[in-house]
């Protein structure tokens, strides 16, 4: 499991209101519980949602501190990253 101290790349997805969920524009792909893992000042707090393949991934945005830039991983049921790839830039 990784904190994502080690991110290569990041996909910058705006602006949100603290009361609003924030729409990735991302896909499920496994069905099960995702862990949402924030890095925030050097503490990683984990978030789960349960998806289904097909489901957006929509976040709680009150996890987050709206005036700061953040960091966040999400990890698949099978213990694997959620991968998204484009322009050929892959995000993990």
């Amino acid at each position: 499991m990784t904190s994502c101290n080690s991110c290569e790349t990041h996909f910058n997805i705006g602006c949100f209101g603290h009361c609003e969920v924030i729409e990735t524009g991302f896909t499920a792909t496994e069905a099960g519980e995702h862990a949402v893992m924030l890095n925030f000042l050097g503490v990683v707090k984990n978030i789960v949602i349960d998806l289904e393949i097909g489901d957006d991934i929509n976040i709680p945005a009150g996890n987050f501190n709206e005036s700061s830039e953040q960091f966040f991983t999400i990890q698949m049921p099978s213990g694997d990253e959620f991968t998204y790839t484009a322009d050929e830039i892959e995000y993990t």
